[in-house]
């Protein structure tokens, strides 16, 4: 034993080179465990013997041998994923400990559940074929880092504690779709472009962040339940697309978002729009019921855009909205302003049915049009400014036109 004692120094880290060996070979193949183990009581026994000194070592490496021999037992056997090249199929259950890389040209045909693993190579392209689905279950992981056409009536379920990661490109032919359930967690960090009746559906409690490019192009996103839409890159409309926000759910901009002419964001219920960054809207939103806009950055309404309050609906806007097209506030809605709410020539400001508009901070008229039903619709509590914006005032019930 005296003959090793020169060679102390080299032994921990000839205990490292063996740990890592056994790191290394684990993933080939369950039937090496046992043979790795021993492999790690030598690498971890030397490294006691350098550390404790050889007259401690024995009763050390008792306790080592015991710890690594439940270390041993417990340690889990990554599974290998497996490559599938387009002829070879898809089996319809991926199960929890398996995992399968779609090496391109791949068609999925039938309707497939992903407890484990599933990844789209970077490069290839991959189909989800008409009528065929994808079931993303509890503790499953679908990663496309490639590229996925959904064809007709074809649709991808996230279950709850599911995941869905999109780094290249999914294409949703009509009518297709993408649901989140439960807590499902989905992630764009490339594009979705979504065609005319294709539609993306969070309820429960699940999640979609993007933070890449999401298109609809006279699509729908629907949000329900306390799911969360949260839009860190670009999401941008054409033609009649709809993004409805109900129930609970909560849409959080903090990216690009393009409403063009004739699209639709709408919120409804106790949905909430928290706006973080600078926004210009060409087409249309409402908020109905209880639903709450909180804006922190610069909202510039183009002629062609609308913004409707109703049924106790609130805006509270710490920033500048500057209107060129039309406001109208109804049924108890409020708009409590305490940066500056700017009205330009084209601009139209309706409060009617007991709906308020409370002025916080700066309320500046630029020949723009205020329409009130009650005095009681307009309270200012700070600064009004501009050439008209003390003499364009309307009431549909008084005769003479009154100052505020």
């Amino acid at each position: 034993m005296h003959l090793l004692l020169p060679l102390l120094p080299l032994l921990p880290l000839l205990g490292f080179v063996l740990r890592t060996l056994q790191l290394a070979l684990r993933v080939v193949s369950p039937f090496w465990l046992l043979g790795l183990c021993l492999i790690s009581l030598s690498g971890r026994a030397l490294s006691v013997l350098a550390q404790s000194g050889w007259y401690q070592a024995r009763r050390n490496l008792v306790l080592a041998g015991l710890i690594l021999s439940a270390s041993c037992y417990a340690s889990p056997v990554r599974a290998q994923c497996v490559a599938l090249e387009a002829s070879a199929p898809l089996p319809t259950t991926v199960k929890a400990d398996q995992c399968f890389e779609l090496q391109g040209g791949n068609v999925l045909t039938d309707h497939y559940v992903i407890a484990g693993q599933l990844y789209v190579k970077a490069g290839r392209s991959a189909t989800l074929a008409q009528r065929a689905s994808l079931t993303v279950t509890p503790g499953g992981v679908f990663e496309l880092r490639g590229q996925l056409e959904l064809q007709p009536q074809a649709q991808i379920i996230v279950q709850d504690q599911g995941k869905l990661t999109s780094s290249g490109l999914m294409y949703f032919a009509s009518p297709s779709a993408l649901q989140g359930q439960g807590s499902a967690t989905l992630r764009n960090i490339g594009r979705m472009v979504l065609e005319p009746g294709a539609y993306i559906s969070l309820r429960g409690a699940s999640s979609l962040r993007t933070s890449g490019m999401l298109t609809l192009n006279n699509a729908l996103i629907s949000l329900s339940g306390e799911s969360k839409l949260t839009n860190h890159g670009t999401i941008h409309t054409e033609q009649q697309a709809l993004l409805n926000i109900q129930g609970q759910a909560q849409f959080t901009n903090r990216g690009m978002l393009e409403l063009t002419p004739y699209a639709t964001l709408a919120l409804d219920e106790q949905a909430q729009l928290s706006n973080k960054n600078p926004f210009s809207p060409k087409g249309h939103i409402t908020l109905s019921a209880q639903a709450l806009w909180d804006n922190d950055a610069l909202v510039k309404l183009a002629p062609s855009s609308s913004l409707k309050l109703r049924g106790r609906a609130q805006l509270l806007s710490e920033h500048t909205i500057e209107s060129s097209g039309t406001i109208l506030l109804s049924e108890n809605a409020r708009l409590l302003n305490r940066g500056t709410l700017a009205l330009t020539s084209s601009a139209q400001l309706t409060a009617a049915d007991y709906a308020v508009i409370i002025n916080e901070g700066t309320f500046r008229n630029d020949g723009g049009r205020l329409q009130l039903e009650h005095a009681a619709n307009f309270v200012n509590q700070n600064i009004i400014s501009g050439e008209q914006s003390r003499t364009r005032i309307e009431r549909k019930h008084a005769q003479p036109h009154s100052a505020l």
